[in-house]
């Protein structure tokens, strides 16, 4: 949804508005807490069906994988988090102008970027 939202402006060249800032708030508050189960399972409670796998069965991952996931995709919710708050300053809110949206997307293509190696790099023929 972030990378959706923000890559919308940026090739309109257009800063992203307050309404969209806070749904991207809103994601990432999301992609918190569901880094912090995946990391935590034993955090969970009521979850999908994906999310209760891994903690019924008490899968935890490799202490080497689990601190690329806390550092990498952590770091870039963190640095999303940090613009889009600075410019939802409750003493005045304004829209995240271009060149910082830009910054947003060179974070959402970081993610997405090690979550493909990730994916590339433990690939199993496991479904769930």
């Amino acid at each position: 949804g972030i990378n959706f939202i923000v890559s919308y402006y940026v090739e309109k060249n257009e800063p992203i508005p307050i309404e969209d800032c806070r749904k991207i708030l809103r994601y990432t508050r999301i992609m918190n807490e569901i880094v912090d189960k995946v990391l935590h399972p034993e955090k969970m409670e009521k979850e999908n069906h994906r999310l209760e796998k891994i903690k019924n069965e008490q899968m935890l991952m490799h202490g080497v994988i689990r601190e690329l996931v806390s550092h990498y995709i952590g770091n870039d919710i963190m640095g999303i988090n940090f613009i889009v708050s600075f410019y939802l300053d409750p003493k005045g809110e304004e829209p995240v102008p271009v060149g910082d949206a830009k910054k947003l997307l060179n974070y959402t293509q970081s993610m997405g970027a090690f979550l493909d190696k990730l994916r590339k790099a433990t690939k199993k023929d496991v479904s769930f």
